[in-house]
């Protein structure tokens, strides 16, 4: 089984895939997390629990470090959380590695909301740090591109 050192992940975020920006050279770590529901299904004569997997689910854990400048990082972040449409989806893009996708480096690409944003974080002397949560929002699951 191949090892694999994570040091140049892709990450995009935009209103559209065609307007996304690329903030790979602010993240210090990205986190997709898929879930699904357990659905019992247990009925009497059973001596153990019984499950379904229900609806799927993800989300996107973002580390950054911070950009306060006009148009950066934390200008673009506050709008997808709090902006003039903070209901509205944005498409996120990622991949262990920045480049074309494929069968090493998988493109994960789906539509979420921006439901957390911290924008300051640290300790006295510590770089400027920042975080995103987003979940999928679409009813549509994140798709795998390899080709």
């Amino acid at each position: 089984m191949a090892k694999f050192v994570l040091h140049n992940a892709y990450f995009t975020v935009g209103k559209t895939a065609a307007e996304a920006t690329d903030y790979t050279s602010y993240t210090r770590s990205v986190t997709i997390n898929f879930t699904a529901a357990e659905q019992d299904k247990t009925v009497m004569g059973d001596s153990a629990m019984a499950r379904l997997i229900g609806l799927k689910d993800v989300s996107v854990d973002v580390e950054f470090v911070q950009d306060f400048d006009a148009g950066g990082l934390d200008q673009n972040m506050y709008n997808y959380f709090n902006g003039a449409s903070p209901t509205e989806n944005v498409i996120i893009a990622l991949a262990p590695e920045s480049g074309t996708e494929g069968a090493s480096n998988p493109l994960y690409t789906g539509t979420f909301l921006c439901t957390a944003y911290s924008p300051i974080s640290g300790s006295v002397g510590d770089t400027s740090g920042a975080s995103a949560n987003f979940v999928l929002s679409s009813g549509t699951m994140v798709s795998r591109d390899v080709a």
